[in-house]
């Protein structure tokens, strides 16, 4: 079962999400400071405005010093629920209104400019003559509390869009991508377990790129199949042409094997085995020096190195005993070097007939040899033998 990575679906889908969301908090954010600007210069411009008609409406009570008018013009002007206190200040008298705790306007100067308030200050004139001035404190508290609503009707906007932006988003991939995917990734498991069924993508719609990765797939397999029947067939022969190679080398009654440069064996014979005493899977990987004694094995290693040295059969005579019984013979080694296809030496053929027995009848034959020239030289001395031993093996030799 193929290992299950990360929905590609949900990846996109998140990833759209997030950067929607991102524009939209930048957007919200963005028109909050805007609108906030936008309020307060609204209210600035109330508050002069409003100002401005209080000054003409106090104006003539002031002149006139008329203290009940005065106070209705100023009990009329704290309708305006933004506003905090007025005050009214002249040359000897200070006319002044306020918000209470429960924002009621009451007589009475604020006791100081709020935090988060707007003052506007204006002198009074009246034909001419300047009889005092008139200042306006306008609170943000109302503001601040449109701008929290707002903000909280645009966040939840955005949730409400996420969530729709979500669900659209997921109804269209997964019916676009997610599914046909799911489809893909069903087929391609079951191609990986050897399971293949054609008929998930062949009664399934795909659309645009899907469509071309569905054919693109299909073909693949295809091809794949063939190539693997091929692969199948190629190796059926070569484990037939190996098995045919163990035969040929496992009949020859010689010594055969195979050595890397560095004198590692690669592959031997049956023969060979009997030497080391030991199966090929157990020779393979080693050298000389784990099977025999040191001063044999630089010697098998210094002929090597003069093949390749040479780069041309080499011939030399070696005796060995056989690891399984034990029993002495004399090699006539022929050592070759081994090339790759670019003509690099990169390993030694060594092949080794046993010579014992034709060594032991040239040995028989030349000491034959020299007792016939013995009797001869007796012969041609006129020396009488009477040693029966030797005249009978002198007349057999004959």
């Amino acid at each position: 079962m193929l290992a299950r990575n990360r929905s590609l679906s949900m990846l996109l889908i998140s990833s759209l999400v997030a950067v929607v969301t991102i524009v939209l908090l930048i957007y919200a954010l963005s028109s909050t400071l805007i609108n906030r600007n936008r309020e307060m210069t609204r209210l600035n411009n109330r508050l002069s405005l409003t100002a401005e008609q209080l000054q003409t409406s106090i104006a003539a009570a002031l002149w006139t010093v008329d203290k009940p008018q005065v106070g209705k013009v100023l009990d009329a002007g704290m309708k305006d629920r933004t506003l905090a206190g007025i005050i009214v200040k002249t040359s000897d008298k200070v006319y002044a209104r306020s918000r209470d705790d429960s924002w009621k306007s009451v007589v009475g100067e604020p006791a100081a400019v709020q935090a988060g308030s707007v003052t506007c200050e204006l002198p009074i004139i009246f034909e001419g003559e300047q009889l005092g001035t008139i200042t306006l404190i306008a609170t943000t508290k109302f503001l601040r509390e449109a701008i929290e609503i707002n903000s909280f009707i645009i966040v939840a906007s955005i949730l409400l869009l996420d969530i729709i932006l979500i669900c659209c988003l997921f109804y269209i991939l997964n019916r676009n991508v997610l599914r046909p995917l799911k489809k893909l990734e069903t087929y391609a498991v079951s191609v990986c377990s050897d399971d293949k069924q054609p008929a998930l993508l062949e009664n399934f719609a795909f659309r645009g790129e899907l469509e071309v990765l569905r054919t693109s797939l299909g073909k693949m397999v295809i091809l794949l199949e063939t190539r693997y029947a091929e692969l199948q067939k190629e190796a059926k022969r070569f484990r037939e042409s190996d098995k045919r190679y163990r035969i040929l080398v496992n009949t020859i009654p010689d010594l055969i094997w195979l050595k890397d440069a560095d004198g590692v064996y690669l592959s031997c014979n049956r023969m060979f085995e009997r030497f080391f005493g030991a199966r090929t899977s157990d020779i393979c990987g080693r050298t000389d020096y784990d099977f025999v004694d040191k001063e044999l094995a630089d010697f098998f290693r210094e002929h090597d190195r003069k093949a390749m040295t040479a780069g041309k059969p080499t011939k030399n005579e070696e005796w060995i005993t056989f690891a399984d019984d034990g029993h002495r013979a004399l090699l006539d080694t022929i050592k070759t070097p081994m090339l790759d296809e670019e003509g690099k030496i990169v390993g030694v053929l060594g092949v080794g007939h046993d010579v014992t027995e034709r060594k032991q009848a040239e040995d028989k034959l030349k000491e034959a040899f020299a007792f016939n020239q013995q009797i001869i030289d007796c012969a041609q001395q006129g020396i009488i033998v009477y040693d029966l031993e030797l005249r009978y093996r002198v007349l057999d030799s004959y």
